[in-house]
């Protein structure tokens, strides 16, 4: 006789249970070890973009836009104030 499941209300014979697929711990440790390794060679630079700007910066054309530096300073500020609150 089958038992009732008492959250559910249906027959515990019926639930399909879900295994994780099998892993080994080493195999586990190896496809970390190789993740690792692919991020550390990915890179979080653009390098194409600083050295765009690296070039405008040398040859005097790069622009400032003051508003633009305050506005993410102000963003910042009250990010940090509000983490600061929590």
């Amino acid at each position: 006789m089958a038992s009732k499941n008492k959250t559910t209300g249906s027959d515990d014979t019926q639930a399909k249970q879900v295994k994780p697929p099998a892993i080994s711990s080493d195999a586990l440790y190896r496809r970390a070890v190789e993740l690792s390794r692919q991020v550390q060679q990915e890179s979080l630079v653009d390098k194409e973009k600083v050295s765009r700007i690296k070039a405008a910066i040398e040859n005097g054309t790069y622009k400032v836009n003051p508003v633009a530096i305050a506005e993410k300073l102000m963003e910042m500020e009250i990010k940090m104030t509000e983490k600061g609150k929590s």
